[in-house]
C-alpha cells in the first residue's frame, strides 16, 4: 500500500511512522509539510491513502492555515492531473474540532 502523510509536524508523522513499523504493515510511506508539496505528488504517483493534517500550510514555509487541509482536498477534486487515493484520513490536534466531531457521533 502506498500512503502519502502531509504533516508540517514531523513529531505526528515519526509517530506515525514507527506505529507502521512496529505493526508490520507493508506500507510505503511518502511523507509532504505542505498541500502544495503533496499536489505536486499526487500528479505523479498514484496512492491507496491520503492522510491530511486540518491545520496545514498551503507552501513549505508559510503559516498554518486553519482549513488548509480541507482545501487541499478540495483542489485534488478539482485538478484532473492529480490521482485522488480512495480513502482520505483528515487528522487535527485542535481540541475545539476533536470535541465537536466526538459530540456528533
Amino acid at each position: 500500500m502506498k500512503l502519502l502523510i502531509v504533516d508540517d509536524e514531523y513529531d505526528k508523522v515519526q509517530s506515525m511512522f514507527d506505529l507502521a513499523k512496529e505493526a508490520n504493515l507493508q506500507v510505503e510511506i511518502t511523507h509532504e509539510t505542505s498541500a502544495a508539496s503533496a499536489r505536486s505528488k499526487m500528479r505523479q504517483i498514484k496512492f491507496d491513502m491520503l492522510v491530511v493534517d486540518l491545520n496545514l500550510p498551503s507552501q513549505a514555509g508559510a503559516k498554518q492555515n486553519a482549513n488548509g487541509g480541507l482545501e487541499l482536498i478540495e483542489l485534488l477534486y478539482s485538478d484532473l492531473k492529480a490521482h485522488l487515493p480512495p480513502s482520505v484520513v483528515i487528522l487535527t490536534a485542535r481540541e475545539d474540532l476533536a470535541s465537536e466531531a466526538r459530540s456528533e457521533a
